[in-house]
């Protein structure tokens, strides 16, 4: 039996506790990391058992991670400009309070790498509201998944 069927197999049998908070059933999975955070076509995506509240409370904390991490400055890729078109800008352009918050930053200037020449850009500051919930529910998702292999070890070897 595979790792994918046996997750489910287990997840069918006992109830398990939402990992991202510890006390309630878990009655859905969640993707760790959110799968908003990638553009398609996705990589195969891990999923973690949670509770509808934590799964669905995460979602404008992801969003706006989405955006502070599509917001940067450097060399832009292929994949740095879809991900922005595809996810931070048309989060933007539906939310302007972010979008405000996003532009507020002090006027600077930078050195392209590109073209060598200095081109204005915006400093910003990437609050912890949009920051630490997603990397908390990461952690706490993929300890979960390193814990149960380690469980399943542990039980192969008796």
């Amino acid at each position: 039996m595979g790792q994918a069927k046996r997750r489910k197999e287990q997840f069918r049998k006992t109830p398990p506790t939402c990992v991202l908070c510890g006390t309630r059933l878990a009655t859905t999975l969640d993707h760790v990391p959110p799968k908003s955070l990638f553009p398609s076509p996705r990589p195969k995506l891990i999923t973690v058992p949670a509770c509808e509240t934590c799964n669905g409370s995460a979602s404008d904390a992801e969003e706006k991670f989405k955006v502070y991490l599509g917001a940067k400055s450097g060399v832009d890729t292929p994949n740095s400009i879809d991900f922005w078109k595809n996810g931070g800008l048309r989060t933007v352009r539906n939310n302007k309070k972010l979008l405000r918050e996003l532009i507020s930053g002090t006027p600077l200037f930078i050195r392209s790498p590109s073209s060598g020449q200095f081109e204005r850009t915006r400093t910003f500051k990437w609050p912890r509201s949009a920051h630490d919930p997603v990397i908390e529910k990461i952690t706490r998702g993929l300890y979960n998944i390193i814990s149960d292999a380690h469980c399943l070890r542990r039980q192969r070897l008796k």
